[in-house]
């Protein structure tokens, strides 16, 4: 759904899509690389890499579970080492779906 924008934003017919509704964010889960819902404690393997947003080579195609999220990240650690890493669920693919919402 989108709402035409009036004159009053300066320029006529522009289109400006809605605001999210904030209670349908919060109960939508998080999705890994191939759409799969990924629960906390889940196994998960690190399938992308990106530097600038905690995805680093060196723990590419390396296996961990993920142990909390926020709004737009994953908390999952990192076997060997128990390396804690924040990172963007698109970057993971899920092993293990048995895990709790």
């Amino acid at each position: 759904m989108t709402i035409k924008a009036g004159p009053s934003h300066g320029r006529p017919g522009h289109h400006v899509a809605p605001e999210p509704d904030l209670a349908e964010l919060d109960s939508t889960p998080l999705r890994d690389v191939a759409g799969t819902p990924i629960r906390l404690h889940s196994r998960v393997e690190q399938v992308a890499v990106d530097e600038n947003h905690g995805a680093p080579r060196s723990q590419l195609h390396m296996r961990g579970q993920v142990i909390g999220w926020g709004t737009h990240l994953l908390y999952v650690r990192f076997e060997p080492g128990n390396r804690l890493t924040a990172l963007r669920p698109y970057h993971v693919r899920v092993l293990d779906a048995q895990g709790d919402y």
